[in-house]
């Protein structure tokens, strides 16, 4: 334990050593673990940096903590957005699954109907006097029901209905590209933070450990089926990719992080952020 070294390090330990027991001390409070040294032990080993070497150090660090826990604060409410815009795509994929199971079971119940008359009724009455979400229900030519989740027009005429502005599929896409935004500010941010403490030789475990949770949590696969997932599809290697990859696509409404890269400029607005926060007083 940190805690039974500490008179030992205050005597013997170099700056690094000491530097890197502050770090990790401050970072564990902001996330409100557990501490390893009493305020007195903290206040022994600020007290013990003497030179004006160790005291520029000692600045440099806690200038630091100060900035990556106000980063770390933004990157936390980004991961907050992006957990809502996944809750968004799983609920409106789960809308867009039972559309298509409906659909499926309706024309599987229509095709064992041999009265005309009758099927008929029926299809008017899945097509006319029902409300459906985010979606066009019509019959076409053959008699079959269709659920046009792409858009909330009547393919015939063209006209909106039922007022929606919005269909599935567009919902879907535009959550997914809310999704993809956070996802590259979370790790752009990760990447500028990361490398930056090895630029200053700054390693507090805390911080360090909430960088990787960041990053596992943006590139944990969340698609509620298979097919929604480009990921798990390419994994399961089931199909012929360049020959079906347009025809699945559309169904890929959970982002793939391994296809999203760091935005350059916000890295640099990151570094710059980071180099002025910590750049001594003149």
């Amino acid at each position: 334990m940190v805690k039974k070294n500490a008179s030992k390090t205050l005597m013997n330990g170099s700056v690094k050593q000491r530097l890197k027991i502050l770090d990790d001390e401050r970072a564990a409070g902001f996330y409100q673990q557990e501490l390893s040294l009493s305020e007195q032990e903290m206040d022994e080993i600020i007290g013990s940096f003497k030179t004006s070497r160790e005291i520029e150090l000692y600045n440099l660090h806690l200038a630091a903590f100060r900035v990556y826990r106000d980063l770390f604060t933004g990157l936390d409410g980004a991961e907050s957005k992006y957990r809502e815009a996944i809750a968004y795509i799983t609920g409106f994929t789960m809308l867009w699954d039972t559309y298509q199971r409906n659909e499926e079971m309706l024309n599987s119940v229509l095709v064992t109907i041999e009265d005309k008359p009758t099927r008929a009724k029926l299809v008017k009455e899945a097509v006319s006097k029902r409300r459906y979400l985010y979606t066009s229900v019509e019959a076409d030519k053959e008699g079959f029901i269709h659920f046009y989740t792409d858009k909330t027009k009547s393919q015939k005429s063209g006209e909106k209905k039922d007022g929606d502005a919005y269909s599935v599929e567009n919902l879907l896409q535009i959550w997914k590209e809310r999704a993809i935004d956070h996802i590259q500010h979370i790790k752009t941010g990760a990447k500028a933070m990361m490398d930056y403490m090895k630029e200053i030789d700054y390693h507090p475990k805390a911080f360090k450990e909430k960088i990787n949770d960041l990053l596992e949590t943006v590139d944990a696969d969340r698609a509620i089926l298979p097919k929604y997932s480009k990921r798990q599809m390419l994994k399961a290697d089931i199909f012929d990719w360049d020959k079906k990859q347009e025809m699945y696509s559309k169904y890929f409404v959970y982002p793939n992080p391994e296809e999203i890269e760091i935005n350059e400029k916000e890295y640099k607005i990151f570094w710059d952020l980071l180099k002025s926060a910590t750049k001594p007083n003149e």
